[in-house]
């Protein structure tokens, strides 16, 4: 999708590799609760698991 405003480049270490994902302001909003990048991924990929269920 696109995006209006700007974007951050998230990397992700994981054991075996790197993920990146672009983060938006709602990236920004969450990193400002917790500024974990992996809190903020899991919070994503959970609304998006919730989105397509419904």
């Amino acid at each position: 999708p696109v995006h209006a405003g700007p974007y951050a480049l998230v990397d992700l270490e994981n054991e075996d590799e790197v993920v990146y994902r672009a983060g938006t302001m709602n990236y920004y909003a969450l990193t400002r609760y917790n500024r974990s990048n992996k809190y903020a991924m899991t919070v994503y990929d959970l609304a998006r698991e919730i989105k397509e269920r419904l």
